[in-house]
């Protein structure tokens, strides 16, 4: 039985970063996907550069108005021809491995329906740095060793998964910003074992996209302990932390008012912490002097 996968990468004005991610595809070991390439409103000359590829396994889909990463994938979920589905970025790569060790993992059992990888993460400077994800618990949302939703720190570059699971979930939510790869993976391990490669084969290059608007990451952060608070409600430790999380996020953005209504909040449902209390007191009798060293931090 043959195993053909599909291949979603979501692009936005990435003419400079997305052939690595294409040619890493397409260097892939394992030959039966199809490749599904969704322009997001690029202005670039993104769409010159994919024409150029003469592959019949890729598929180029572009549309004027940007919607977002999430609005992208979901149309890509919903295009797919195969029942496996993958994820890259249109700035990361693959080593040439990648989806072969994902297939064969399926293959060699059949009741697995997801698996994933560890990274290296790549650093401006070229550094890499091995990225290792999380065991999964089927079911689990919090990581009681970390106190933090359990799937944080899997790539979504680093999955395959049989497309009903996906479907089932609903996709990606288009409400949030950042953090999508997070909702993503806390809804899908509330639903199916994952089985975790440990083997770093992606690359995942840091960038000043969404992953470092702080603002996005303050709204991401809070949307999500809104909408999984039902699961967490009585854990008064793990709300304080997400709490000083969304703190520091609002702190990297520069808005400290609103910063120590958050940090606050961390010290209302977790007074034992030292860290938040130093913190929420020099926010509230020093401000100033806080906002200069903090910068300079």
């Amino acid at each position: 039985m043959k195993y053909y996968v599909s291949i979603i990468l979501p692009t936005f004005n990435r003419a400079t970063t997305i052939k690595k991610s294409i040619d890493s595809v397409l260097n892939q070991t394992y030959k039966n996907f199809e490749l599904i390439i969704i322009d997001d409103g690029s202005t670039d000359n993104t769409r010159d550069l994919v024409k150029q590829y003469k592959d019949k396994r890729i598929k180029y889909i572009h549309y004027k108005e940007n919607k977002g990463a999430s609005y992208a994938r979901n149309l890509g979920i919903k295009k797919a021809k195969y029942d496996l589905i993958a994820f890259q970025d249109s700035d990361d790569k693959w080593t040439k491995y990648m989806l072969r060790k994902l297939v064969n993992s399926i293959k060699d059992n059949e009741s697995t329906n997801v698996v994933y990888t560890d990274m290296l993460r790549v650093k401006k400077n070229g550094e890499k740095i091995y990225w290792h994800s999380p065991d999964v618990v089927k079911g689990k949302i919090i990581n009681e060793e970390n106190n933090d939703y359990q799937v944080a720190n899997i790539g979504l570059i680093t999955i395959l998964s049989k497309k009903f699971c996906i479907e089932k979930i609903g996709g990606f939510d288009i409400e949030l910003k950042k953090f999508i790869d997070l909702d993503f993976f806390i809804r899908l391990a509330k639903e199916y074992k994952m089985y975790h490669i440990k083997e770093p084969l992606a690359l995942y290059y840091e960038n000043e996209g969404i992953s470092t608007n702080y603002y996005n990451g303050y709204k991401a952060r809070e949307y999500l302990l809104k909408k999984y608070t039902k699961y967490f409600k009585k854990n008064r430790k793990f709300i304080a932390d997400q709490n000083y999380k969304i703190c520091f996020f609002l702190l990297k953005a520069g808005l400290y008012s609103k910063a120590r209504s958050y940090c606050k909040k961390a010290v209302n449902y977790n007074n034992f912490n030292i860290k938040f209390r130093l913190v929420n007191l020099l926010l509230k009798y020093f401000p100033g002097l806080f906002r200069k060293f903090y910068k300079k931090a």
